[in-house]
């Protein structure tokens, strides 16, 4: 357990740990080491193309996107290169950060998509995924 002290320009340098958090001094007072690791988004996980047959009896297709970064980055998805908004079409939801559409339409669906992750570090845009409808056969 050390102290990070300034006193009259001299630093002393070291970790100071209260409750189980460490601490470090990068300047002028102290601020906690998790803070001081950011990392920006990276996909661990991006969405892969999708045909989703006319006569399938599930209802329900699910778009993957997984993404780790520090902060926490927060995710949101673009259909046809257009933000969605949950709110316009209640087909949509985002679950755990996946898209699921419910009842997908080759009309309205038809298309791409892809996952945005932003964090205080920066944004980065998945691949893009296209979905496509087909006859089984």
């Amino acid at each position: 357990m050390g102290v990070d002290a300034r006193i009259l320009g001299c630093t002393f340098s070291s970790m100071l740990l209260f409750g189980g958090v460490s601490w470090s001094n990068p300047g002028f007072g102290f601020v906690p080491t998790d803070e001081v690791a950011l990392q920006g988004p990276v996909f661990t996980q991006e969405p892969t193309n999708l045909v989703f047959p006319l006569d399938s009896e599930d209802r329900t297709l699910r778009l993957v996107c997984e993404v780790q970064g520090h902060p926490k980055p927060v995710t949101r998805w673009r259909v046809n290169g257009t933000l969605l908004d949950e709110a316009q079409d209640y087909r949509y939801r985002v679950q755990d950060r996946d898209l699921i559409v419910t009842s997908p339409d080759r009309v309205r669906d038809v298309g791409t998509f892809q996952c945005e992750a932003t964090n205080s570090v920066g944004t980065i845009l998945s691949r893009e995924a296209v979905l496509q409808f087909a006859c089984e056969s």
